[in-house]
């Protein structure tokens, strides 16, 4: 109960430091909010100065940031300038789109990654292990807009490219739909696959290597059990512990990776409003979306720690 006490305390502590630096940071970015917002020639200095007042803008630096994590702790995260719409509702219509590919194509590659970590670590040494690790590494240490581009050239016929579904095509089911969707998603989906298994097939086998050499592997196999028994009752639940850090630190990294993929495959996510909102310097959405991306990793983290506990229960005595 201390340990999740402490880690709650410290999530809290960061929730006020990201609040913090996200508002610092959107103010020394150059250029007025005000001319941002009222683009066009002819403005008048009473026009911008209108804008000040109403956003705001006029108040001094610390009133400011009150109000900021008083609107912000409320749900109002601004208006966006471009799309002339709340932040949160943008934030929510793209956010589905985004998980729609983001957590099969997350799932598909954490399965075959741990998959293939005990294939390999199971054949370490042997040639099936050193040409999974060739083809892991080769993946993950490719640019992701590169292996999308590839992919569209060489799957381009049988898979549809660009958008989420076909645009003005009547679906007469939801069979139709889905196999539509499918057909859109797969090329993405594929790269995100391709390139983030990499990474937890090469911590699942390295953390399985080290686990296979600990003396209670060599007493196990000394009663006769066998090789596969081992490695699902006892190896294997000990290694899990790292990974299941990697899959909650891994949310940061997944930011950039759908940001290049949603631009790549046009598809209509939180990744296609980033890349927008920064052409147009639409910063109240730049500004929303990376609050609530760093939310979302802290509370990541906090229910990695609560699974701590159950996957290793001396945690809790801590």
């Amino acid at each position: 109960m201390r340990y999740l006490l402490r880690r709650l305390i410290e999530s809290l502590i960061t929730v006020v430091l990201i609040l913090t630096v996200t508002f610092f940071l959107f103010r020394v970015i150059p250029g007025d909010p005000a001319r941002i917002l009222i683009r066009g020639p002819g403005i008048t200095r009473e026009v911008i100065e209108h804008y000040e007042r109403l956003f705001g803008l006029d108040k001094p630096l610390i009133v400011q940031f009150g109000l900021f994590v008083r609107e912000t702790f409320r749900g109002n995260l601004g208006v966006s300038f471009a799309y002339k719409t709340p932040v949160l509702e943008l934030l929510f219509e793209r956010m589905g789109n985004t998980l729609i590919l983001l957590v099969p194509a997350t799932l598909v590659s954490i399965l075959l990654g741990l998959f293939l970590g005990v294939l390999a670590a199971w054949k370490r040494g042997r040639p099936l292990d050193f040409a999974l690790q060739v083809i892991s590494l080769g993946f993950w240490s490719i640019p992701t807009f590169w292996l999308g581009m590839i992919l569209i050239m060489l799957l381009g016929r049988a898979f549809s490219t660009g958008g989420m579904i076909t645009p003005g095509v009547e679906h007469g089911s939801p069979g139709a739909y889905l196999a539509d969707l499918a057909k859109h998603m797969f090329l993405p989906a594929l790269t995100l696959v391709l390139i983030m298994h990499g990474q937890y097939f090469m911590i699942m086998r390295s953390q399985l290597a080290e686990e296979l050499t600990e003396p209670y592997t060599r007493t196990a196999k000394a009663k006769g059990l066998r090789t596969g028994r081992i490695l699902r009752a006892h190896v294997v639940p000990n290694a899990m512990l790292p990974i299941t850090t990697l899959i909650a630190l891994n949310l940061a990294t997944l930011v950039a990776g759908f940001i290049t993929i949603e631009t790549v495959f046009s598809w209509p996510g939180i990744g296609k409003l980033v890349y927008r909102a920064i052409l147009m310097r639409d910063y109240p959405v730049l500004q929303g979306i990376l609050i609530f991306l760093s939310l979302s990793i802290v509370v990541a983290n906090f229910l990695a720690d609560i699974l701590y506990t159950v996957l290793d229960p001396r945690i809790r005595y801590r």
